[in-house]
């Protein structure tokens, strides 16, 4: 039996493992006890979210396999013009920094609203929406900097007309995200500033008293933005056309195993800080090499190899630690990561099918005109 403590308080007794799993989801009550609906939800939404950034994922790796004209080089066209010489993906590997370091000082910031230091959380949220705004201004860029040099969304200078679509599709619902975050960060931090989740003053929308679990919820979708940008770098930015063909996404990938659960109301997630700086620094190496891979020309199967690892780890870490899943009950870890799991097994056994029928097509009837 493991005893924890409910969101309340409450002395929460369960059997572990899978035992507890079946007693959460069969309580007559409500089946994550640590978790308040805000948070679950939360949870949910970012679940939702994820499936629509996976089928724009999808839809980009499908327009990139089927199309016969050769696809553009993104070391060429995210390249920047620096001391005389063209510099590949180095606007973008400075919006991966700056995206990681905001998800480093938002997970600080729960930390230290846990501890209901109340001006180093409002500092800290502040300077995560300042780093926010600084990647999409580095996007805004970006996107002027393409347009300018003919990017459009049916045509570009380099290759297959399908890259202007599918690159203004996805990073811009990002873009809008990332927007979208930064606004309610500067809500939330104007609040921690006021004294109103130590007051527990109620909402302006609802009649719910404020806690400082609405600075987690926040950076649970801020950690989900930054995990979206490990996704879109490794398959849009750092991808070449060599083999495409053979890789199969995986959409979110944790190992939250743990069976211990903490108080939620009155001690939060409070983990050693040592802890958050020890994965922001691995995040900063993981994201380094992942741009070495594309800056030192490394080809083939050797370049996918590396660049999957990388993203696996930096997600894994991500949600594991940053999202706090790690110290979830097993009830609420297998309700998020089954469903987008099975969906994954879903999509390879679309693609093996899809294979064996392209393959049994020009075995018959040859490759055709």
């Amino acid at each position: 039996m493991a005893q924890t403590i409910g969101i309340h308080g409450e002395p929460d007794v369960r059997p572990a493992g899978l035992r507890g799993v079946a007693a959460d989801f069969s309580s007559d009550q409500r089946a994550f006890k640590t978790a308040s609906w805000g948070k679950a939800m939360m949870w949910i939404f970012l679940l939702s979210d994820t499936f629509v950034f996976g089928c724009f994922l999808i839809a980009y790796m499908t327009a990139r396999m089927s199309t016969p004209v050769p696809w553009p080089n993104p070391s060429e066209v995210f390249a920047l013009h620096i001391g005389g010489q063209d510099v590949p993906l180095i606007l973008i590997a400075i919006m991966t920094f700056v995206l990681i370091s905001s998800s480093g000082t938002m997970a600080m910031a729960v930390n230290f609203g846990y501890r209901r230091d109340r001006r180093t959380t409002a500092i800290l949220m502040l300077l995560t929406a300042v780093l926010g705004a600084c990647f999409v201004g580095m996007q805004a860029f970006e996107w002027t900097k393409l347009i300018t040099e003919g990017v459009r969304p049916w045509e570009n200078p380099w290759g297959a007309a399908q890259f202007g679509s599918t690159f203004f599709m996805i990073t811009g619902f990002h873009g809008t995200h990332v927007t979208i975050g930064v606004i309610f960060l500067l809500i939330v931090a104007r609040k921690v500033w006021r004294g109103d989740f130590d007051q527990e003053r109620r909402g302006f929308f609802t009649s719910r008293k404020g806690r400082y679990e609405a600075v987690e919820i926040m950076g649970l979708y801020w950690h989900f933005v930054d995990l979206v940008w490990v996704f879109i770098f490794a398959f849009f930015i750092c991808g070449r056309a060599s083999i495409c063909g053979e890789v199969v996404m995986s959409e979110t990938t944790a190992h939250a195993q743990s069976q211990t659960v903490h108080a939620q109301a009155h001690t939060g997630q409070q983990h050693p800080i040592r802890l958050y700086l020890l994965v922001w620094g691995l995040l900063f190496v993981l994201s380094a090499a992942s741009y070495m891979v594309d800056y030192l020309g490394v080809q083939s199967y050797l370049r996918w190899t590396l660049i999957l690892l990388f993203m696996m780890l930096k997600a894994g870490l991500i949600v594991a630690v940053f999202m706090h899943m790690a110290w979830e009950r097993l009830a609420l870890v297998y309700a998020i990561l089954l469903p987008p799991l099975l969906v994954l097994v879903f999509v390879a056994l679309m693609v093996s099918e899809a294979d064996y029928t392209i393959f049994t097509r020009l075995a018959f009837f040859g490759a055709g005109p």
